[in-house]
């Protein structure tokens, strides 16, 4: 491997990184919209990908639609990793709140 192609996986890494820690960020805020953003945003650039396949001259077939799919559904492995992130930050989130409304009723 060359450098540019070291320099490129660890650039694209560090973008992921980034995002993830972006995610967590969101995902923790006691409003819960703001950790929705980027899977969102995941969700509908996934419809873009599929765009990108060339229909085939003899038209559309069973196997040209099973590549769509599987474009489809590669391009929302972000949109899940994401999501994933959001209802694990959300649920830790519950069980916070939930302790120190229970630890206020305990003291009082």
């Amino acid at each position: 491997m060359d450098l540019m192609n070291i320099l490129t996986t660890l650039a694209v890494l560090a973008v992921l990184a980034g995002v993830v820690l972006l995610q967590v960020f969101l995902s923790g805020r006691e409003n819960r919209y703001p950790g929705l953003i980027l899977p969102a945003l995941a969700f509908v650039c996934s419809f873009l990908l599929p765009l990108n396949l060339a229909a085939p001259a003899e038209g559309i077939t069973a196997a040209f639609l099973g590549k769509v799919l599987t474009v489809f559904l590669l391009a929302n492995i972000l949109t899940f990793i994401l999501g994933a992130i959001y209802f694990i930050c959300r649920e830790r989130l519950r069980r916070r709140n939930e302790w120190e409304r229970i630890s206020l009723t305990d003291k009082e």
